[in-house]
């Protein structure tokens, strides 16, 4: 399974993608140089498989 996590900064979260499909989000907002996670959510069938923390690990890899 090929995964990706893309910031997508009009909506204001980044998204977790498994083989194109939507698995995962995480809201965020920015205020000077601090990034605010404000909730993260994982579709229900794709939850119990880590995927929440596998989409937080991508998105500290982009924020740092």
């Amino acid at each position: 399974m090929a995964s990706v996590v893309v910031d997508d900064s009009d909506a204001g979260r980044f998204e977790l993608q498994v083989d194109g499909a939507l698995v995962s989000t995480a809201g965020y907002s920015v205020r000077g140089d601090a990034v605010r996670i404000d909730h993260v959510r994982t579709e229900p069938a794709h939850r119990g498989h880590g995927r929440a923390a596998q989409l937080m690990a991508g998105l500290l890899d982009q924020v740092r």
